[in-house]
């Protein structure tokens, strides 16, 4: 089952595409165009399943979080490597704020 979705940056020769994270910690990238999912990869893993993802620093990092107060982030793009994630244990206000504030701006570049 789906627990968090985004938009990643366009990269160079691809078009649009959506990262979806599910509670068995898989992402998937679907293409919009075609809506096939184009690559399935292995998540982060500690903390439980992904519930929000911002991707930022031009497509080049995301921040995600879950439920049990984790944040972490992530390189891109996404290969399963465990290695090109880190994770920190927060309280959960820190984590809400600290991922809300580039959220909105992210959906205002993208709305805008």
């Amino acid at each position: 089952m789906p627990t968090s979705l985004t938009f990643l940056p366009r990269v160079e020769g691809t078009g649009a595409t959506i990262l979806v994270a599910d509670d068995s910690f898989k992402l998937r990238t679907i293409d919009v165009a075609t809506l096939t999912c184009t690559r399935t990869v292995l998540g982060p893993t500690y903390g439980g399943p992904l519930s929000l993802m911002v991707p930022f620093a031009g497509g080049a990092f995301m921040a995600y979080a879950t439920p049990e107060k984790v944040v972490g982030l992530a390189a891109l793009p996404l290969d399963g490597d465990p290695g090109r994630a880190m994770v920190g244990r927060c309280r959960l206000t820190a984590s809400k704020s600290v991922l809300q504030a580039p959220m909105v701006s992210a959906l205002e570049a993208t709305i805008c």
